[in-house]
């Protein structure tokens, strides 16, 4: 198996990108179409009427209204129109807004020690509305001593989210 990838750069150079001879697309069709198949004697008939109903179904789903298929379903996480713009309930923070419904049962996960310290930066290093506060913390730092940006850096990951 790993002889196989010393091969793989020439066979990119000769066939191209893999998205231009991936056979995937293709055979994940035939294998859509094999499903349909419910007489062996008379495979072709069975996929014809099996395409047929599917196109059916599809322009009944698009030209008639309040027929419902899988072409025409909401979305599992669409947001419900009717809370938006509602008095009575209760506001989200607009740092972290809520969007989107959960999918599957919901469960809790406890972050405990260097997960949580690590999630912790993650949020902060990545969040638009705290970058103010890390030049803050950084021209603090700067401003005792002279510092290079490797150590600026490594500060701010070990002592910004405590200083925060």
């Amino acid at each position: 198996m790993v002889h196989l990838v010393m091969h793989l750069a020439t066979e990119a150079k000769i066939g191209g990108p893999v998205c231009y001879r991936s056979m995937w697309f293709t055979e994940r069709y035939l294998g859509r179409l094999k499903s349909n198949v419910r007489n062996k004697a008379h495979p072709e008939g069975s996929i014809a009427e099996a395409y047929l109903a599917d196109e059916c179904m599809t322009f009944c789903s698009r030209y008639i209204v309040g027929f419902e298929t899988k072409h025409n379903l909401p979305s599992r996480n669409e947001d419900s129109e009717e809370l938006v713009g509602r008095s009575d309930v209760p506001r989200r923070s607009t740092l972290f807004p809520h969007a989107g419904n959960p999918v599957g049962n919901p469960g809790n996960y406890v972050l405990r020690g260097l997960e949580k310290v690590q999630a912790h930066r993650y949020v902060l290093f990545n969040c638009s509305d705290v970058n103010s506060y890390l030049r803050a913390h950084a021209d603090e730092m700067t401003h005792r001593r002279n510092l290079n940006v490797d150590t600026i850096e490594r500060t701010q990951n070990e002592k910004f989210h405590e200083w925060f």
